[in-house]
């Protein structure tokens, strides 16, 4: 079943929300000396903007036990990125704590600028280049504690323990879009099983798109860290910027030019290794594309030119 897919280790779901009283919320925050300006609900969290002192703040508020778990993981996100000296990248946090002790919130400096997906048209080939450095910088970061890699050892029983294990996890992902897809899709599903012969975890952002990164001044931040993990294939960023940029933007220039760039940022001796893993990791991901293109979120012309692609690598 697809809704199994967005399920967190403890078995909570994190696709959408509950119902929650605003109203309360925003009390809370106003007894934080919160001037509150505005609150957008999206179906999974509560986003609200204001000024905390004189400071401009953005407040993130979770609304279920799942969304909990992803805020969590943010936070976690943030806290090593900075402890390690990396935090240059993403917005910075500034509070974080419980709402009655039931829902996690997180307040961040307010960063203006824009998403990456509302000014396709004009990335260029230094926003590429900064995106690339970013995969390079993040994965550089090799001792790092994630509120989520907590959670599968305190779920020891659901817990990926192997690469036998996190390979056949892949597969029933992708199994499960493709057969929602509606598309024969056997050829992609075989090479996704190359996921046994992946032996390299990493740090990913795990949702490295175009939507959840900024770009400021010049400067190129990252939001939205719920989703990181220190479980997930080595450089599997990149895999999930190249098919957004090819499939939901309809932009394979786009995606051509950031692989080259960040292949360039590759020592040589892992270039086989990369272009392995790559090809294995774009297929999944391309299941997903055939998937996202019934309801509108892919193009399905470009993920069949994909596949082609991908077959004849």
């Amino acid at each position: 079943m697809i809704k199994d897919n967005f399920k967190t280790a403890s078995g909570h779901n994190w696709l959408s929300g509950e119902k929650v009283n605003v109203e309360e919320i925003k009390r809370f925050f106003i007894s934080k000396k919160v001037d509150v300006k505005e609150i957008n609900e999206t179906g999974r969290f509560l986003n609200i903007i204001g000024n905390l002192n004189t400071q401009k703040v953005f407040i993130k508020v979770s609304t279920s036990e799942g969304l909990n778990e992803k805020l969590l993981n943010e936070i976690s996100w943030h806290d090593e990125l900075k402890r390690v000296g990396i935090d240059f990248y993403i917005t910075p946090l500034l509070e974080n704590g419980y709402i009655d002790n039931t829902l996690v919130y997180a307040i961040y400096e307010f960063v203006e600028g824009n998403t990456l997906d509302s000014m396709i048209e004009k990335i260029d080939s230094k926003i590429l280049k900064d995106l690339a450095n970013i995969n390079i910088s993040i994965d550089s970061i090799k001792d790092i504690n994630l509120f989520k890699n907590q959670q599968e050892r305190e779920h020891a029983e659901k817990a990926i323990t192997s690469i036998k294990d996190k390979a056949a996890h892949y597969f029933k992902i992708a199994e499960n879009f493709a057969k929602e897809s509606g598309e024969d899709l056997t050829k992609l599903l075989d090479i996704v099983k190359n996921y046994e012969k992946m032996d390299e975890m990493g740090l990913n952002h795990n949702d490295f798109t175009p939507r959840n990164i900024l770009y400021s001044d010049g400067k190129l931040i990252l939001t939205d860290g719920e989703s990181a993990s220190t479980t997930s294939p080595r450089f599997y960023d990149v895999a999930i910027m190249y098919t957004r940029l090819y499939l939901t933007y309809s932009r394979p220039d786009l995606a051509e030019e950031y692989l080259n760039e960040f292949i360039k940022l590759l020592p040589k001796d892992y270039l086989d290794t990369f272009n392995f893993a790559f090809k294995t990791m774009l297929a999944s991901r391309t299941i997903g594309g055939f998937w996202e293109a019934t309801t509108g979120g892919a193009d399905l012309e470009y993920c069949k030119m994909l596949m082609e692609e991908i077959l004849s690598m």
